[in-house]
């Protein structure tokens, strides 16, 4: 029996007429789905639109507002998800590469679904309130326990609607997918990245804080009063302290005193907690109040700080709160001006600040040390008892918010469970490796002078992603001394001692233990092994610490001057992702300051991507993106990145065809 024309054609012409059918068939199945589409493109863009208002009007406190446009949401993602489920769409979903659309569309609108419920059972448990989120404020020294019960199934709630979002988005595609519907899943993402660590902390800490506020037994928290204007690496020197009791949510705080008054204890005592302290500041560190706190992260300087209290006293600490002077400014924008008898003087919240860290050791002489050391202790319990006392609910509320999101506030406790929720909220001021890239800078004063009162810290990282997640980066630190020159010798400007080794101190010098921490796996690169200081070679050595790189260095910057220190950084592992498109998320860490650190980033993307989304704030310029302002208490930036379609789907053939071939 002959072969027909068709048998004898050669294989290769039956697969183009395959694969021409198939691309027809995806064709018509587009063509007839259309309507459809544009049903849901609709629904889906009139939903994200309440989303986003009701997200506004929540944030600005207008939650009746806020509840009817999450309300509005609901339904609109729901229509959505309805008009999706259509039968045309399904049979287009059908189809190999063309399916990927629709079944990305319909996840999305279950996911908005589930965004504006969560917005829905937050807001419907503020409405609840007597007095709206106000009612969570502390007043008349007491924490509003019943409020925080009340609210808490709200926010449980909402938080399980976000891990069932989270759940979906996490088995949406990466590739084959139109640019909208790429750059669609991209914001998603983007957006449950944020909402959910918010959720899950405000569940955790609406959860814990009846335990933390006493409702137990009765607590007892160390109050350091930290002083910025003497670097230390959490916040500043501890000059004063006190003890705050809550039991019942009602608050009890007694008088500051001088850190003289507590006892300190040997190296063979207190030993260094671990490696990279013992590295940096030695052996001797740990048992010295002055010096607990010479670790940037929080709770490893809170830690040594309750380990030396429970060694010298019989009473034991249920945790550590350090607070410095920008968390009284905030208290006093909210309980006005408050006359202090002892320090003769009317604070305010402009003039707290420069007061207790700088005009304070200018009033003040040497006969009346005990007047200038005791300053910021003074005005902290002046300015707690009136915020107490006279501070309306909402700015109540609001100062503390803001004092501790600002990282002015930061909260230790011995509880685990509390512990955790205040590191789920960001106030425990924490310092360790959260995958992708990092860069943060860290000052202890070692001169025993208030010069970080003027000085300014600028910050300059520029990064260019290489291919597997590697990066090359440029960074700067940036010192300037704003200090008078030609100053006297006193306490303020120093010198605290004339020579600090071979070194001879001046008025105003600026002499500090630099740490300079990046990403895990970051090195110097091997044509610049050491960083450098105004183009000279520095000596720095490397320590490693909470999953991160160290580069240490003891730099000094004399009164009006700059001086600039470079690294070149090499990177491993700093973004995720393929050929067909990654992501790179970094994070800036800031330390409390009297003079806000500044920055700049820029950001260019792998050779061959384009920027697919990027961070609120953000600019983006052709395939790179940047980003300049002030790091506070910490900054994240997020882009997403991926190759042109043409390439993009190119290359996901080439993947394809590469795979091995399973042989049955």
């Amino acid at each position: 029996m002959s072969r027909s024309a068709s048998d004898r054609a050669p294989r290769w012409r039956r697969l183009l007429l395959v694969a021409g059918m198939l691309v027809g068939a995806a064709l018509i199945a587009l063509v007839i789905a259309v309507p459809s589409l544009i049903s849901v493109y609709r629904q889906m863009t009139s939903g994200r639109d309440n989303l986003e208002q009701g997200r506004s009007l929540l944030l600005s406190g207008q939650t009746e507002d806020a509840a009817r446009s999450f309300a509005a949401a609901s339904s609109d993602f729901r229509g959505a998800l309805g008009s999706a489920k259509n039968p045309v769409l399904g049979i287009a979903g059908l189809l190999p590469l063309v399916g990927r659309t629709p079944d990305t569309i319909r996840d999305l609108a279950e996911i908005g679904s589930d965004l504006a419920d969560a917005g829905v059972a937050v807001t419907q448990g503020i409405e609840d309130l007597p007095q709206g989120l106000t009612s969570l404020a502390p007043t008349g020294g007491r924490i509003p326990l019943g409020a925080i019960g009340k609210l808490s199934p709200s926010v449980a709630e909402a938080q399980a609607s976000l891990e069932q979002a989270q759940a979906i988005s996490e088995r949406l595609p990466d590739s084959w997918l139109p640019g909208p519907v790429s750059a669609a899943v991209a914001s998603t993402r983007g957006k449950l990245d944020k909402a959910l660590p918010l959720a899950r902390s405000a569940a955790s800490l609406l959860a814990t804080l009846p335990d933390f506020a006493g409702a137990n037994g009765a607590k007892r928290y160390l109050v350091a009063a930290a002083n910025p204007a003497e670097l230390r690496g959490t916040a500043g020197f501890i000059g004063e302290w006190s003890i705050l009791s809550i039991q019942d949510g009602d608050l009890s705080l007694a008088p500051f005193q001088d850190v003289g008054a507590l006892k300190n204890l040997s190296a063979s005592r207190a030993p260094a907690p671990n490696e990279e302290m013992a590295y940096l500041f030695g052996d001797r560190v740990a048992g010295f109040w002055t010096a607990t706190n010479s670790m940037p992260d929080a709770p490893t300087a809170a830690t040594l700080a309750e380990h030396l209290w429970d060694a010298t006293h019989k009473t034991r600490l249920d945790g550590v709160i350090y607070v410095t002077p920008q968390a009284l400014s905030l208290m006093l924008a909210a309980s006005g001006p408050v006359e202090s008898p002892s320090l003769g003087v009317t604070l305010t919240s402009d003039n707290v600040v420069p007061f207790v860290t700088n005009k304070a050791y200018f009033i003040y002489g040497s006969d009346q040390s005990a007047e200038r050391k005791t300053a910021l202790g003074v005005a902290a319990g002046d300015v707690w008892n009136s915020f107490l006392a006279l501070a309306p609910p909402k700015q109540a509320l609001d100062a503390l918010a803001s004092a501790a999101s600002a990282g002015y506030i930061v909260m230790h406790s011995t509880d685990p469970a509390v512990q955790a929720a205040f590191e789920a909220a960001g106030i425990a001021g924490r310092w360790r490796d959260e995958g992708g890239d990092f860069f943060g800078t860290s000052i202890n004063n070692i001169a025993g002078n208030k010069v970080d009162f003027y000085m300014r810290r600028q910050l300059v990282y520029g990064v260019a992603l290489g291919p597997n997640g590697s990066a090359e980066a440029r960074a700067q630190v940036i010192l300037t001394n704003d200090a008078p020159a030609g100053a006297a010798p006193g306490y303020a400007l120093g010198p605290y001692a004339p020579r600090v080794g071979a070194m001879k101190l001046k008025p105003g010098r600026n002499y500090s233990v630099l740490s300079t921490y990046c990403a895990a796996e970051c090195r110097l690169v091997q044509k610049t092994p050491n960083p450098t200081i105004d183009g000279e070679p520095l000596a720095a050595g490397m320590a490693t610490g909470g999953g991160l790189t160290i580069f240490v260095s003891s730099p000094t910057v004399d009164a009006q001057k700059t001086r600039t220190l470079d690294y070149d950084l090499a990177l491993q592992n700093v973004w995720e992702g393929t050929s067909a498109g990654g992501t790179y998320r970094l994070h800036l860490q800031g330390q409390p300051t009297i003079k806000p650190t500044a920055a700049s980033v820029s950001i260019a993307v792998p050779d061959g991507m384009e920027v697919v989304s990027a961070s609120e704030g953000t600019q983006i310029v052709g395939h790179t993106v940047t980003w300049a302002g002030e790091v506070g208490n910490g900054v994240d930036i997020e882009i997403a990145f991926q190759p042109p379609l043409l390439t993009r789907t190119w290359a996901q053939i080439k993947d394809f065809l590469n795979k091995p071939v399973i042989k049955f």
